[in-house]
């Protein structure tokens, strides 16, 4: 994502300083990025427990449709609006600042293989790197959104579950094919599995496959995790900005990512489910 005052990618979730009219348009860089603008203004960060109408066997967390480090829940202030990229990064920007990324793209199930679908395989060294030569090339600066930044941005105004509400829309459940790389594995003779169960060759990243939230953001419910700039933090206790800074301190040795991947079950892909990996790690469920 992009801002401005702080032009954030999101999804490059990365945020650009720059010039930004409060009431800005919709504008595309030299590499293809359309940025949205994203209002100043405040929301509240995480997620509240709730009495739900369901339950599960496995864990009172997802009961009370919250865990543990989304907590607790407090007030945030965005003071600057700011710009974010409407779409996640994709393999054709990416590989305009590293060439190279092109022969990792994954064969076998064929991940993310178009030009026009999420980047993955990309760490948040990576990731912080093209901010950098981005940012030479925009002559703004350029960054990571911070991990306030990005909820709010994806809730957009929202107060629910996601952005559409607390139930995703029965697509989203569909596209999830967490278990579907696997089924070969536990499964090789197609013809003795249950009828219900769906066998795929390529799980398909490209963009805009779901409708935008409130601001003109995509995807910001599963595709791929993305990377944001802050330390992870275990939760919300010990004095958290309240004004959609950097959280400085807490554990330099993983970052926080965001938004769920096409690998992780539709209930981890609430606005503030929360995840965390190694900066210098390439994962194949991760971009930004």
């Amino acid at each position: 994502m992009k801002a401005s005052f702080a032009h954030s990618l999101l999804l490059l979730s990365c945020l650009l300083c720059g010039a930004l009219s409060v009431h800005g348009a919709e504008t595309e860089n030299s590499v293809g990025m359309k940025m949205v603008p994203i209002p100043a203004g405040h929301f509240r960060m995480g997620q509240e427990k709730r009495n739900l109408n369901y339950k599960w066997s496995c864990s009172l967390e997802i009961d009370q449709g919250a865990d543990w480090d989304e907590q607790p829940v407090r007030e945030v202030e965005i003071t600057k609006p700011f710009e974010l990229s409407a779409t996640e990064v994709t393999n054709a920007q990416y590989e305009l600042f590293e060439p190279g990324h092109r022969a990792a793209r994954r064969t076998g199930k064929k991940i993310s293989q178009e030009d026009e679908a999420a980047v993955v395989n990309v760490s948040w060294d990576d990731a912080v790197h093209f901010c950098q030569w981005l940012s030479a090339k925009e002559k703004t600066h350029c960054r990571l959104p911070t991990e306030a930044e990005w909820e709010y941005a994806c809730r957009a105004g929202t107060t629910t579950f996601h952005h559409h509400g607390d139930v995703l829309p029965d697509k989203y459940i569909q596209m999830n094919a967490g278990y579907l790389t696997q089924m070969d594995l536990y499964i090789p003779d197609k013809s003795k599995a249950p009828a219900y169960y769906v066998f795929v060759d390529k799980i398909s990243l490209l963009e805009k496959q779901h409708e935008p939230n409130a601001w003109g953001l995509y995807q910001v419910h599963g595709n791929v995790w993305e990377w944001c700039e802050d330390n992870w933090h275990g939760d919300y206790t010990g004095n958290p900005p309240v004004n959609g800074s950097i959280w400085e301190g807490g554990d330099k040795e993983v970052r926080v990512l965001r938004g769920g991947a096409w690998i992780i079950i539709p209930d981890d892909l609430r606005s503030a489910f929360r995840f965390r990996f190694q900066p210098g790690f390439r994962i194949i469920n991760a971009g930004f």
